[in-house]
């Protein structure tokens, strides 16, 4: 199991799947398509969604295994809270083209909001954070 601290460090042109479809997952995605071009998201691998974001299918890790070898890309990124856990599963299935990234806050910070609701929840809590001069987090 690789840990990486930063997100340059992931090799030049590398075909990847992210496993992983919440904040830091989306965060992650977005992070890539803007400052990674070089990288080919080939999709999603979830332990609990199926479906799709953002144009890339996201499949359950069942489906994965069933549909891609290690011919089809070279690398999982795992971007989870539950990263351990994914490890240990991922090396159980004898899978071990991964790393796990750690998304810093501020990227996940700037994940689009995708409702009016939540565009106006993050503008209340940005609006209040300077009244108490430090940063209020908030997790759905």
């Amino acid at each position: 199991m690789e840990s990486v601290n930063e997100l340059g460090s992931i090799p030049l042109k590398s075909r990847v799947f992210i496993y992983g479809t919440g904040a830091a997952g989306k965060s992650l995605f977005a992070w890539l398509l803007k400052c990674r071009r070089d990288i080919h998201i080939k999709g999603f691998i979830d332990s609990s969604y199926n479906g799709s974001f953002r144009g890339k299918t996201i499949y359950s890790l069942e489906k994965f295994t069933q549909h891609f070898s290690s011919s089809h890309y070279d690398l999982i990124l795992i971007a989870s809270g539950f990263n351990k856990e994914i490890a240990e599963k991922l090396d159980s299935l004898d899978i071990h083209a991964y790393q796990i990234i750690s998304v810093p806050t501020y990227l996940m910070e700037n994940l689009f909001p995708s409702s009016v609701a939540e565009k106006l929840c993050l503008f209340s809590i940005r609006f209040k954070s300077i009244f108490f001069k430090r940063r209020i987090h908030l997790f759905f």
